[in-house]
């Protein structure tokens, strides 16, 4: 859904309202040069407003290079884009679509501009990393077993959690699942500024020590 402005020519307005006998009293017209100025700032003005939610798949440009506003809904991003501002209001919440044994899902996002989280919105991947018993590539090789948890940069809880991987400060996989639910998503996210207000949660789903 998108939402543009409308463009009105200020000189028919005028033209419709001046009163008659009086026509030489007109301001002059626009120059062409003026009237594209104009029309170009208010084409810039457009955004994409999503007010129901919405996934983006990874490879789908139709909103890169635009302002992007949520409003009470998810969007769901999923891979690698690029926008000119992103602003999550009314109890927003950006994620991307939880990990399969087969595919793996990230937030990836380059923003030219603002990156804005209101106090009522999120940009949440809890329990959508490496699924159960799964760890770094996506393998169940060295996966976490039971009853474990999982690990990234710091060691899960138990004796038979999987080896650490990744770094904090620059993360570039999901975190592992435990022996029974599902890591942290990924988020990357490079902005030209932000002010977050909300949270930003990449957790573990919740575990218990019932066996899977």
């Amino acid at each position: 859904m998108h939402a543009s402005m409308r463009v009105y020519s200020p000189v028919s307005r005028l033209r419709a309202r001046w009163p008659r006998g009086t026509r030489s009293r007109m301001p002059p017209r626009p120059a062409p040069a003026l009237i594209a100025c104009l029309l170009g700032s208010t084409l810039a003005a457009q955004a994409a407003l999503f007010s129901a939610s919405a996934t983006i798949e990874e490879g789908d440009t139709t909103y890169d290079g635009q302002d992007i506003i949520v409003s009470n809904c998810t969007l769901t991003v999923n891979g690698p884009h690029a926008f000119a501002s992103l602003s999550l209001i009314h109890n927003a919440t950006l994620a991307h679509t939880a990990c399969t044994d087969e595919q793996v899902y990230a937030i990836d996002l380059t923003i030219s501009g603002a990156l804005t989280l209101d106090a009522s919105s999120k940009i949440d991947v809890t329990g959508r990393g490496f699924r159960a018993g799964r760890t770094a590539g996506n393998s169940s090789v060295g996966g976490a077993t039971w009853p474990s948890g999982g690990s990234y940069g710091g060691l899960g809880a138990g004796s038979s959690a999987n080896k650490t991987y990744g770094d904090f400060r620059n993360p570039v996989e999901p975190g592992s699942g435990s022996s029974n639910v599902s890591g942290g998503g990924l988020i990357r996210i490079t902005a030209g500024s932000a002010v977050v207000d909300g949270v930003i949660r990449a957790n573990g789903a919740n575990g218990g020590y019932d066996y899977p």
